[in-house]
């Protein structure tokens, strides 16, 4: 008797201790946890949303088209949005991971498509279709870490929305007009005469007669269709802001919940295994 209790007790010590590391291991990794730090300190007017930071340009290339030209060619775009209709950029520093390096550019400064001439990747971004739009283009790929913003007005403004990604943008091609010149040609047809001798035809006449005919359409009675009405749930509601025109998601779910839960939940079966256990044992030992 005494050698169960005492193998009941280490059972429940060792299912105890192991339920508290699961479930502790599952607390810290939780949602919250799950954003990247933050690059850009005190200072700034805007933002970029917590648990866009880290977001790689993979998750984020939805097949919407950026701004291209031969100055950008095989770049990869990136499109912040400044969310509201109160603020402008007036500039922007991103923080970026492209190919396993840390690169941060700051201090970049609007342009438009315009002014694809004197464009710069490393000093300037493309504001289009207005100033609340930034075009950010880097080589290589990778994530983005953090993003803040200078803005008009220089005031405490709204959150940094990173919209969509274009991987390797295109090119901008002129084609230059062709002109094809045809030589004119003249072609003399001599006259043709041509007699018909006149003929007769003689056609009798012929008499049809049609017997007539009876229909009879036999009613068709209606038909009547029930529509079940259907109902949707669990549907998770979004918000989105229109900026410009465009509908911006101004808040992304946070990644990472889906793999924690199992650990919360092993580790608290594993300690209420331990407690009935042990509770079993001190009461087999009192009896």
């Amino acid at each position: 008797m005494t050698n169960i209790t005492l193998r009941r007790r280490r059972f429940a010590a060792a299912s105890l201790a192991l339920g508290v590391v699961l479930a502790t291991s599952g607390l810290s990794l939780s949602p919250a946890s799950a954003s990247g730090p933050a690059v850009f300190g005190p200072g700034y007017d805007s933002y970029l949303l917590e648990n866009q930071r880290g977001i790689t340009a993979s998750e984020t290339e939805t097949g919407e088209a950026c701004p291209s030209n031969a100055v950008v060619a095989g770049l990869t775009a990136w499109h912040f949005v400044i969310t509201g209709n109160t603020h402008d950029f007036a500039s922007l520093d991103v923080a970026f991971v492209l190919d396993g390096s840390d690169v941060t550019l700051s201090g970049l400064t609007p342009k438009t498509t315009a002014d694809w001439a004197t464009f710069d990747p490393g000093a300037n971004f493309i504001a289009d279709p207005s100033t609340k739009h930034a075009y950010v283009y880097t080589s290589g790929t990778g994530s983005v870490r953090d993003a803040a913003s200078q803005d008009t007005p220089d005031s405490a403004g709204p959150k940094i929305v990173l919209s969509h990604t274009c991987g390797g943008t295109g090119t901008t091609t002129t084609t230059e007009p062709t002109t094809t010149t045809t030589e004119p040609t003249t072609t003399t047809t001599e006259p043709t005469t041509t007699t018909t001798e006149p003929t007769t035809t003689t056609t009798e006449p012929t008499t049809t007669t049609t017997e007539p005919t009876t229909t009879t359409s036999s009613a068709v009675s209606p038909s009547s269709t029930a529509q079940e009405p259907t109902s949707t749930t669990g549907v998770e509601a979004s918000t989105t802001e229109t900026v410009s025109g465009e509908q911006i998601s101004s808040a992304l779910p946070r990644t990472g919940a889906g793999r924690t839960l199992p650990l919360v939940y092993a580790g608290s079966a594993l300690i209420l295994v331990g407690l009935v256990s042990l509770r079993l044992g001190r009461e087999k030992a009192s009896r």
